[in-house]
């Protein structure tokens, strides 16, 4: 009897050994998973604080944005201001000119047209481009020989 309690002695130290093995193993397991919590909840933590740092970048961006845009449409307005004066400038000398032609054609009505004539003629060699100018300066000096010299050839 004493062999089979030695063997069932034996057999029982075994199965410790064996419970004992495995409870080491199962608390390196336990121990391994811990780390791993530990590892996530880390990434977790500093996934938190860069997603935080995004928001801010994202919302700074954002403000940034706006007040770009805002000045971009102050100054898009500005040139829209300074684009709808200039065709007013334009059509008020516009009407300006027309007014000064329709003076000009009035005066010139009693005149003779061999006098246009002439005058469009110095107008030409002279290539003159503003005649108002050019008959309020040496014009009608000019003029007057013209007129002279036709009255003598004729």
């Amino acid at each position: 009897m004493q062999s089979e309690i030695g063997k069932q002695r034996m057999a029982f130290k075994q199965m410790l050994s064996q419970i004992q093995t495995m409870t080491k193993m199962l608390w390196d397991v336990t121990e391994t998973i811990n780390q791993l919590y530990d590892w996530i909840e880390k990434k977790n933590a500093e996934k938190n604080v860069s997603v935080m740092e995004m928001e801010k970048t994202q919302n700074w961006l954002d403000q940034e944005s706006k007040s770009y845009i805002q000045k971009i449409n102050e100054e898009i307005n500005k040139l829209k201001s300074l684009i709808m004066l200039q065709p007013n400038q334009e059509e008020s000398e516009v009407y300006q000119r027309k007014e000064d032609l329709y003076e000009i054609l009035a005066y010139i009505q009693d005149i003779d047209e061999s006098i246009f004539k002439g005058i469009l003629q110095i107008l030409k060699e002279e290539k003159i481009t503003d005649l108002l100018s050019f008959l309020s300066k040496t014009g009608k000096q000019k003029f007057q020989q013209y007129i002279v010299n036709s009255q003598a050839n004729k």
